[in-house]
């Protein structure tokens, strides 16, 4: 866990998530961290619940990024 908290504003609570050295996940807007920054977290394993920042529905913000910039997370999926 590379990530877990209220410091930047606008994604409420965050978690950014480091996958090996070229990659993170990013998680905003979540109601509770089910996980602590420097933790291990293992693949299907809730780090949060579903929350809402500034908003009246409950969402998800996801971002996946290669060498800190943003890509479309449908192209690092195996193709079938």
């Amino acid at each position: 866990m590379a990530y877990a908290g209220k410091g930047i504003r606008a994604y409420g609570n965050l978690l950014i998530i480091k996958h090996g050295n070229d990659y993170l996940t990013a998680y905003a807007h979540n109601q509770t961290l089910l996980v602590k920054e420097g933790q291990t977290v293992q693949a299907g394993q809730q780090i949060a619940t579903v929350g809402h920042t500034g908003s009246n529905r409950d969402m998800l913000h996801f971002e996946l990024r290669r060498q800190g910039q943003a890509i479309d997370p449908l192209s690092a999926l195996p193709a079938q």
